[in-house]
């Protein structure tokens, strides 16, 4: 038999090795990255709080209005109370507001008090509402039927607001006294007393002061060393 001539041996189609996967090296610095990111920006949050915090407590017009920190009072007087100036009249300064009407108190047939109504064009602080209707008060009445309960003369020396406590100093012809004996006398204190309570709501009870000082009677009869609280019964409406 010839000789056959020999066939190469059969090879096997070639695999593809795999895709190399990435290196460490590349893997660790991409960790390294990111961990110095979040570094930097917790760092940036950190310093950040810190210096609000700081601004906070250091610099108060940083904070909302009303929150920790308390506008500069004046000083109060050694008395607590704030004194209205001798003579004083109604500020041209004052705080507006609606209109509003007040009550003044004189007397018709010397018995009783009545009402006479007047009318405020702007709305007043509380110690100047108080020397206005003082002030006008003995100014007398409007209506000629009504006479003032208070003797003729009478000024106002000055007027203090303390708490739910009115002051009033009055001086002129004050501790004079006229005919009508006791009924004239609770009249004329009562007319101070109504007028001021009844246009000063917070106002509970009047300190009536004769020349700077309290004295012991009006005239014969109503004690005025403690503050006189007001009484309607005297009132005909």
């Amino acid at each position: 038999m010839g000789d056959r001539p020999v066939s190469p041996p059969k090879r096997k189609p070639a695999i593809p090795d795999a895709i190399e996967p990435p290196s460490r090296e590349r893997a660790q610095q991409s960790v390294a990255k990111v961990i110095w990111i979040c570094f930097a920006l917790g760092s940036a949050l950190f310093i950040g709080g810190i210096g609000l915090v700081y601004i906070w407590f250091h610099d108060p017009s940083f904070r909302a209005p009303g929150r920790g920190v308390r506008a500069a009072a004046s000083s109060p007087s050694p008395t607590g109370i704030a004194h209205a100036p001798r003579r004083a009249t109604v500020p041209p300064a004052a705080s507006q507001g609606e209109p509003r009407s007040l009550d003044l108190f004189f007397t018709a047939n010397g018995v009783t008090l009545a009402p006479e109504v007047t009318t405020l064009s702007r709305d007043l602080p509380p110690h100047d509402l108080l020397v206005f209707v003082l002030q006008r008060l003995l100014e007398g009445p409007v209506a000629q039927s009504l006479v003032s309960a208070i003797p003729s003369g009478t000024t106002l020396r000055a007027a203090y607001l303390m708490d739910d406590i009115a002051v009033v100093d009055l001086e002129g012809n004050l501790l004079s006294r006229p005919t009508g004996g006791p009924t004239a006398e609770i009249l004329c204190a009562y007319a101070v007393v109504n007028t001021v309570t009844a246009n000063l709501p917070a106002i509970r009870s009047v300190q009536i002061l004769v020349d700077g000082r309290a004295v012991p009677f009006l005239w014969d009869q109503l004690d005025l060393s403690a503050p006189l609280l007001p009484d309607e019964s005297f009132i005909k409406r």
